[in-house]
């Protein structure tokens, strides 16, 4: 309770953390190593939402969009995101999305089928915006490593990277 007419805010839950929450000490060598694994698969970090789920966010800095002539900055939402658990089965999963634009989306789609990641949807990420990407939800269970791989190569199939010369 606040005392003399404090006020109290809750923690944002969304924001990121620095060092990873306790985790249960059975678990935490193992949930450390798969997200270790994870991140370097993506060639990115993530940040702990909880004691068991890791999150990955890659924004879409490369795009400038505005609806009704007001900018969106990429922040506001415009990326892929990756959020990995353990299944009590003992696999990673991973829910999430990619952020990608009409032409680049038959190339994200066969890199995450050929990774057998399963596509859930796919919808525009704006409404009333030119150019807009368009939002490829995905689930997928399996090794945290060969997912990792797999999200790594659907992502070389958007923006910058999409141009770049092969083997870069």
């Amino acid at each position: 309770m606040p005392r003399d007419g404090q006020r109290t805010t809750p923690a944002d839950p969304l924001a990121p953390e620095g060092e990873p929450p306790e985790l249960n000490p059975t678990d935490s060598a193992r949930t450390r190593t798969a997200f270790a694994t994870v991140a370097a698969a993506l060639g990115r970090p993530g940040v702990y939402r909880s004691p068991d789920v890791y999150v990955v966010t890659v924004r879409r800095n490369d795009l400038s969009l505005a609806v009704d002539g007001m900018p969106v900055p990429a922040a506001a939402g415009i990326e892929s995101v990756f959020h990995f658990y353990f299944c009590p089965c003992g696999k990673t999963i991973v829910l999430g999305q990619v952020a990608a634009q009409d032409h680049e989306l038959n190339d994200v789609i066969d890199a995450l089928r050929a990774g057998k990641i399963e596509i859930i949807s796919t919808a525009p990420m704006l409404l009333h915006a030119r150019g807009a990407p368009l939002a490829v939800r995905l689930y997928a269970e399996g090794k945290p490593d060969e997912i990792g791989r797999t999200l790594r190569e659907a992502l070389r199939w958007t923006g910058k990277e999409r141009m770049a010369p092969a083997g870069n």
